[in-house]
């Protein structure tokens, strides 16, 4: 508590960089709803979505099916985009159709699409027929639908 009064505090001031990240990845090992709660709390920025993903990203290599169903069981909040974003790729890379599914329900358009069509480009490569058949349907921008095609492997 003393920890996380000091950052809650000092957040955004240079001396106190990182140390978010510090306390909420210590918290979260013990209880991740009451650590993901406060870093919502925290003012936005670049810090912030920084601290999220990263202590997201850590609980879900080290718990990942923990990690995922406390993702899923919560309301889905901008604050949480970077969580959604890790478990997104981390599925899209052994299961492009469960990662599409994580990828939408991110809030920001634009990080959204960039899920979207790494997961694309994955899946491409794995299963092209049914890489294009999602794609024709994605409702993607044609230039995320060039990226993707660009990532299939060359024809033989």
């Amino acid at each position: 508590p003393q920890a996380m009064a000091w950052v809650t505090e000092q957040y955004g001031q240079r001396h106190a960089e990182g140390s978010a990240r510090l306390v909420a990845l210590n918290w979260a090992e013990s209880d991740p709803d009451a650590a993901f709660e406060w870093l919502a709390s925290l003012p936005p920025g670049e810090e912030k979505t920084q601290t999220v993903g990263f202590v997201f990203a850590y609980w879900l290599k080290t718990q990942p099916e923990k990690a995922a169903a406390w993702l899923e069981a919560t309301e889905s909040s901008e604050a949480l985009d970077p969580a959604v974003r890790a478990v997104a790729l981390a599925r899209g890379a052994k299961d492009p159709a469960a990662g599409l599914q994580w990828a939408r329900r991110i809030h920001d358009r634009g990080n959204r699409e960039r899920v979207m069509v790494k997961i694309g480009q994955v899946w491409i490569q794995t299963d092209p027929e049914a890489a294009k058949m999602w794609l024709a349907v994605s409702g993607l921008p044609r230039a995320a639908h060039k990226s993707v095609l660009g990532s299939a492997a060359p024809s033989r």
